[in-house]
């Protein structure tokens, strides 16, 4: 019996340490929307690739093809919501302890609100080595990386928190699951 329990627990340990993005209602509308990049006063198609800027967005193919999709660390995303024209956003601009939020649609995001693309509604996406598929999402423009408060707990919130090495390695000796995250694909998604 004893055996059981310690393998359960062992199991929900397993289960919590690593937070799935399906579990925070903001960011699981995004899993689809990688897609939605876009180049300073130029919104870019998702088949289109690597652009004079730098930026870059996942193809319609690399989308549909699990074995293909790869977030390149070297390019900066916005993250869409997959139902609205919203998108995350770090209210209050990128600083220590600033929340995540949807807001603001297409617009406002990539041109209107920072004449070109937001610095608080672009990301880098981080890849960590030792959990396959895991990554950090990092501020664009800071040494600031997107972090559950208090924990991987139901309905904990998101702010950005911590820098490089804070994500990485000092808070958790090694990758701390508070700041990492797993993008999975929904097929039946369009």
């Amino acid at each position: 019996h004893h055996t059981k329990t310690r393998n359960a627990e062992l199991q929900e340990n397993n289960t919590k340490r690593i937070i799935r993005i399906s579990i925070m209602k903001f960011i699981s509308a995004t899993l689809l929307a990688l897609a939605a990049i876009a180049a300073p006063a130029s919104v870019l198609s998702v088949e289109q690739g690597v652009t004079s800027t730098g930026l870059r967005g996942l193809s319609t193919e690399d989308t549909k093809d699990s074995t293909s999709r790869q977030l390149d660390s070297t390019s900066a995303y916005f993250i869409k919501a997959s139902d609205a024209d919203l998108y995350l956003h770090i209210l209050g601009g990128n600083a220590d302890m600033n929340p995540a939020v949807l807001h603001g649609d297409e617009a406002y995001t990539k041109t209107d609100r920072c004449n070109g693309p937001c610095p608080n509604s672009l990301f880098i996406f981080e890849p960590e080595d030792s959990v396959p598929g895991a990554y950090y999402i990092k501020a664009y423009d800071q040494d600031l990386y997107l972090h559950i408060l208090g924990g991987n707990q139901d309905l904990n919130k998101a702010v950005l928190h911590g820098d490089e090495a804070y994500a990485k390695w000092d808070r958790c000796n090694g990758p701390c699951p508070n700041s990492l995250f797993i993008f999975e694909w929904e097929p039946t998604m369009p």
